[in-house]
C-alpha cells in the first residue's frame, strides 16, 4: 500500500462506513463456513459408503443429523439456500457500497474542476472526461472485487487451513510453503504493470483528448478531406496503447507457469501425504476427497491475491489520475462583512495598480495601470495577439497574474477571485454556446425575474424573440442542423451577459460576426448600460470609439492611453 497513492485517497470514503464494512466482513465469515460443510458432507457419504473409519470431525456432523441420505440431502439443500440468501445480500450490499463511493468519488472530483481557480489553458477537456468517466470505474476492482471474491476465499482459506492443521501439522505447512514465491512473484509483476500502466492510461488520456478535439471539428476534417492524415494521428497513439498492454502480457507469461508450477506441486504432495495417512488409518478414504477438495480452496485465493495485486496496481494508476483533479483546487477563503459593502453598489469603480500578466510562461503585458471610473465606458482597442483578451480574462481568473493589483472601489481585490467574479460579468469572445436547450441558454444564470429595462432591449433589438419564435425556445442547439451561426451566438451571448445585474460588465469582441445593422444595435446598448454599471470592452471596431470615454491601446506589452 505504500506506493498506492491514488487507493490511500479513498480511506475517507471507507472510514465513514465502518459499521457496514465490520457487518460485510461478517457475513463474509458465515458464507466462508458454509463454503466448507459441503465437503465434509461429501467426505461422510464416501467414509459411509466404503464404511471405512469416520474422524472426529466427521462424527461430530452425524451426531447431529444422523446416517440417512435424506438428512444428507435436506442439508445439502438448506446450506444451498442459505448461500443463496447470504450470496444475494452480500452482493447487494458491496455492489452498493461500491457504486456509492464512485458517486461520491465523481460528484468530489466534479467540485474540485468547477471550484478550480487556476487557469482555463491547463484543461484538457478530452483528459479530464476519461478521468470522470473511465478512470474512475477502477474504484470497483478497489472495493467490488476484493469484497465479491477475494475476501470469502481468504476467510475459506483460513477454515482450510485450520481443519488441516487439525489433521497433521505437515499439511498446513505444505500448503503454505509456496506462499513467499507467489508474494515476492506478485510483488514483482505488480510493480513491472504498474509503471506501464501509469503510462498507458496517459495515453488513453490523450486518446481521449484527440477525440474529443475531432469530433467538435468533425465538419472541417470530412470538409477539408483530411480523414487519412487524422485516422494516423489516431492510430499512433492506439500502437501505443497496444504495445503498453503487450508489454504487460510479456510479464504474465513469466509469471503464470511459475504459480501453476507451485500450485501443482503443492497440491500433489498434499494428496500424497493423505494418501500415505489413510494407509496408517490416521484418515479415511473419504478424507482424500476433502483434503484434495481444501488445498484447492487454498490455492485459488492464493491466485486470486496476487492476481488482486496487480489488479489493484493498475488499478491505481487509474485513480491516482481521478484524485490529480483535487490538486487543482484553491480554497479560496474571504471575509465577505468587509466586502459586503460593494455588492450593495451599483456602478462600481475599477483600477489596474502597477499589473503584470502571464500566459503560461509567455509575458503579455507588464506593469499596466489603467483606472476606469464608475458609469463610464472605455475601450482596448487593437490588433489580435496584443493581450487584450488576456487583461479580460485576468479580472475573471483565467490569466496569470504575476503582480500588480486589482482594485475595486479602492478595496483590493487582487486575491479575492470569488469576489471579482460576483462583481464583473463577461461577455467572452467565444460565445460558449450549451448543447442545451436555446431557453436555458438565454437565461443561464439569469435573475429569478429578469425585468431590467436593458435585457428586455436586447432580447427584442438583437432577435432572440424572433429565433426562439423560429427554432423553438425548447430546441436543443446540438449537432449540425440545429446550431446557431456565429452571429446569432454572438447576440445570444450579449444577451445572457445582459440578464443579471452587475456593477461592472465586460465585453469581448461584442460585434464580431455581427452585419452592420446588428453592430448599431449592440452600440446603442453598451450606450445605455454605461448608464447603470461600468463597461469595458475589447475591440476591433472603430466606430465603438464614437461611445467610449477613454480609448487604450497595447504597445509593447504596455497599455497607452489613446489622445487622439
Amino acid at each position: 500500500m505504500k506506493n498506492l497513492t491514488g487507493i490511500k485517497k479513498l480511506r475517507p470514503y471507507l472510514n465513514k462506513r465502518i459499521g457496514l464494512l465490520i457487518f460485510i466482513f461478517i457475513l463474509a465469515i458465515v458464507t466462508a463456513i458454509l463454503n466448507v460443510l459441503p465437503i465434509q458432507i461429501i467426505g461422510i457419504i464416501t467414509d459411509l459408503l466404503c464404511k471405512t473409519k469416520i474422524t472426529p470431525l466427521k462424527q461430530y456432523i452425524i451426531n447431529i443429523t444422523g446416517t440417512s441420505i435424506v438428512n444428507f440431502i435436506f442439508l445439502f439443500l438448506l446450506i444451498y439456500v442459505v448461500q443463496g440468501v447470504l450470496g444475494t445480500l452480500y452482493g447487494y450490499i458491496v455492489s452498493d457500497l461500491n457504486n456509492k463511493i464512485i458517486s461520491e468519488v465523481r460528484a468530489d472530483a466534479y467540485s474540485w474542476i468547477l471550484n478550480n481557480n487556476k487557469f482555463h489553458e491547463q484543461f484538457k477537456i478530452g483528459d479530464t472526461i476519461s478521468r470522470l468517466t473511465n478512470d474512475i470505474e477502477a474504484i470497483t476492482r478497489t472495493v467490488a472485487d476484493p469484497l465479491n471474491g477475494l475476501l470469502v476465499d481468504l476467510l475459506t482459506l483460513i477454515v482450510s487451513l485450520y481443519i488441516f492443521l487439525l489433521w497433521d501439522v505437515r499439511l498446513a505447512l505444505i500448503s503454505l510453503l509456496g506462499i513467499p514465491i507467489i508474494y515476492f512473484m506478485s510483488k514483482w509483476i505488480a510493480t513491472e504493470n504498474h509503471n506501464i500502466t501509469v503510462k498507458e492510461r496517459e495515453r488513453i488520456g490523450d486518446i481521449s483528448e484527440y477525440l474529443s478535439d475531432v469530433l467538435i471539428n468533425f465538419p472541417l476534417i470530412k470538409s477539408y478531406k483530411t480523414d487519412i492524415k487524422e485516422k494516423a494521428i489516431f492510430n499512433n497513439i492506439n500502437k501505443d496503447i497496444y504495445s503498453y498492454r503487450k508489454n504487460v502480457l510479456k510479464k504474465f507469461n513469466i509469471y503464470w507457469p511459475v504459480i501453476y508450477i507451485i500450485n501443482g506441486l503443492g497440491t500433489a504432495i498434499v494428496v500424497y501425504i493423505v494418501y500415505l495417512s489413510v494407509l496408517k488409518g490416521n484418515l479415511s478414504a473419504g478424507d482424500v476427497i476433502v483434503a484434495y477438495t481444501y488445498i484447492t480452496k487454498i490455492y485459488r485465493p492464493i491466485v486470486l491475491l496476487s492476481r488482486f495485486g496487480n489488479d489493484i496496481s493498475m488499478a491505481d494508476a487509474s485513480i491516482t489520475r481521478v484524485f490529480q483533479l483535487e490538486n487543482l483546487f484553491i480554497n479560496e477563503k474571504e471575509n465577505s462583512f468587509i466586502y459586503k459593502p460593494l455588492t450593495k453598489l451599483k456602478a462600481l469603480e475599477l483600477e489596474l495598480k502597477n499589473l503584470t500578466i502571464a500566459n503560461k510562461q509567455t509575458l503579455v503585458v507588464k506593469d499596466i495601470n489603467l483606472m476606469v471610473k464608475a458609469n463610464t465606458l472605455i475601450t482596448i482597442y487593437g490588433e489580435s495577439g496584443k493581450g487584450k483578451s488576456s487583461i479580460i480574462n485576468s479580472l475573471v481568473g483565467f490569466t496569470n497574474i504575476v503582480s500588480g493589483q486589482i482594485l475595486i472601489n479602492n478595496i483590493d481585490c487582487t486575491n479575492k477571485l470569488s469576489l471579482r467574479r460576483s462583481l464583473i460579468r463577461v461577455c467572452f469572445q467565444n460565445p460558449h454556446i450549451f448543447k442545451r436547450k436555446l431557453d436555458e441558454n438565454i437565461y443561464y444564470n439569469a435573475e429569478e425575474h429578469v425585468n431590467s429595462k436593458i435585457f428586455k432591449k436586447a432580447y427584442n433589438n438583437l432577435g432572440m424573440l424572433k429565433l426562439c419564435n423560429e427554432k423553438g425556445q425548447n430546441s436543443n442547439l446540438g449537432g449540425i442542423n440545429n446550431s446557431l451561426s456565429g452571429g446569432e451566438k454572438k447576440r445570444l451571448a450579449i444577451c445572457r451577459t445582459l440578464n443579471k445585474y452587475s456593477p461592472i460588465y465586460v465585453f469581448d469582441e461584442p460585434t464580431s460576426e455581427l452585419d452592420d445593422e446588428n453592430r448599431h444595435k449592440v452600440k446603442f446598448i453598451l450606450e445605455d448600460l454605461k448608464k447603470e454599471a461600468t463597461v469595458i470592452v475589447v475591440t476591433h471596431d472603430k466606430s465603438l470609439m464614437d461611445i467610449s470615454n477613454e480609448i487604450y491601446y497595447i504597445e509593447q506589452n504596455q497599455l497607452k492611453k489613446y489622445l487622439g
